[in-house]
């Protein structure tokens, strides 16, 4: 792979939110595609980035036809771990195929989770029942290999809840990726060992009603940060891809908008991390 090794914009601008962290900070990326295409020439670069933001661990998310090219980076640097599973973008006839796959893959390959399966109420294409079936099928399978589970939810965290209860998923680790709800999404899950990720997205709304929910979510020390990387680039397409390093950014936006100090979100998150991904007790 090549590698690019121009700082990018986002790192350039917020490296100074690492100001004065202790040695024992290590993030983790919870969700990204560093797999993706567009990335392959930036492998070196966000390697480089990853080291000088104290990233340790990203865990780059299989969406159903992928999972070579994912695997394949995972051998690169300890740096990438690898989550496999069905987008719900990407469902079709050949899911029940794929799932055995997966369970197959899981007992021969380490893998972080299982990700990024869940619902999406737009996507059309594929009706939410059909989407419940699938998602349910990972969810089986995570709790047979005693595994996390790294979710996409768009407009059904309803849904989702009830999917968690149905299968007796209530103390298994489950991520969800992307989280911009609201305070009362996070009471919803107050029974379930749910932990929510938090990327640049949270910067688009400053209103009252985010405030609320990050506050609680950051008192809570139930949240995960993540890039996405390569999508959700926060200063525009014009800086650059989005890169795990992206991270810096939303820490510094969870500072403004709560004024609490990034080492006391991180050591939260760093905790939560151990937790979902260390626990060998499961």
């Amino acid at each position: 792979m090549k590698s690019n090794g121009q700082p990018s914009g986002t790192f350039a601008q917020y490296r100074s939110v690492l100001d004065d962290l202790p040695p024992d900070i290590v993030i983790t990326d919870v969700h990204a595609h560093c797999h993706d295409l567009s990335l392959c020439s930036y492998i070196g670069l966000i390697q480089n980035e990853a080291q000088q933001s104290r990233i340790g661990t990203i865990i780059n998310n299989g969406t159903g036809d992928d999972w070579t090219q994912l695997l394949a980076l995972g051998t690169v640097s300890p740096l990438f771990r690898s989550a496999l599973a069905i987008h719900p973008w990407f469902i079709d006839e050949r899911w029940q195929g794929k799932i055995e796959s997966l369970a197959s893959l899981a007992k021969s390959t380490p893998l972080a989770a299982l990700g990024e399966c869940g619902l999406d109420r737009r996507m059309q294409k594929v009706p939410l029942q059909k989407q419940i079936e699938v998602f349910e099928a990972h969810l089986s399978l995570a709790r047979d290999l005693a595994l996390p589970v790294i979710t996409h939810n768009v407009g059904a965290l309803n849904e989702l809840y009830h999917s968690l209860m149905r299968m007796k998923m209530s103390d298994h680790p489950v991520i969800i990726h992307g989280f911009c709800g609201s305070k009362e999404s996070l009471d919803l899950f107050s029974r379930c060992n749910v932990v929510f990720s938090l990327n640049a997205r949270i910067a688009a709304s400053r209103n009252p009603q985010r405030l609320r929910m990050l506050q609680a979510l950051i008192k809570s020390g139930r949240l995960l940060l993540e890039s996405d990387a390569p999508h959700m680039h926060p200063l525009g397409k014009n800086s650059g891809p989005n890169l795990p390093s992206c991270i810096l950014y939303t820490l510094r936006t969870l500072q403004e908008m709560t004024g609490i100090r990034p080492v006391e979100i991180l050591r939260k998150t760093v905790m939560q991390a151990k937790n979902v991904f260390l626990n060998e007790d499961r």
